[in-house]
């Protein structure tokens, strides 16, 4: 759970970011909206400004700039609308589940109770303590040659 909250984390400071750029990019709006016909390769622009038209005036290869400008105005206000959405999402998932899940059920529980229950779900620090807490069969080939102490107070060769 804690690795999901900080992506969360980090996908909404990559929001906030591209948001104060795109807020403070100077987008020149032109009227109206572009539309793309043809297929491949081979697509042709056309620049659509009044309400009911569906065709709109060809753009040339000349004027690319008006498509560029129109094509990127649409994406922008696009984009300040999905990603003030997602923000908000994403806000309101972290504090639910910061606030309490599954997971921290357990772990907010006394140590005394938590020896009582086998939990559902085992997060990262319960694997390793109870990988730790195992008792090994060391080897004994070799005992003399053991001279090394781990963190755990172990004697090893190496």
């Amino acid at each position: 759970m804690d690795q999901l909250l900080k992506l969360l984390k980090q996908r909404e400071t990559e929001l906030k970011k591209a948001l104060v750029k795109a807020e403070s990019d100077d987008i020149p709006s032109p009227e109206g909206h572009l539309r793309l016909a043809g297929r491949g390769n081979n697509v042709k622009y056309y620049h659509v400004t009044k309400p009911g038209d569906t065709r709109g005036s060809y753009i040339a290869k000349k004027d690319h700039r008006l498509a560029i400008a129109l094509a990127q105005k649409e994406y922008h206000n696009k984009f300040l609308i999905k990603a003030k959405e997602e923000l908000s999402l994403i806000s309101s998932c972290y504090h639910r589940l910061s606030a309490g899940n599954a997971d921290s059920l357990f772990l907010n529980m006394t140590p005394a109770r938590q020896n009582l229950i086998m939990p559902y779900i085992i997060t990262d620090g319960l694997f390793a303590k109870n990988w730790q807490d195992q008792s090994i069969k060391t080897n004994t080939f070799k005992e003399e040659e053991k001279v090394y102490d781990t963190r755990r107070g172990e004697k090893v060769r190496s």
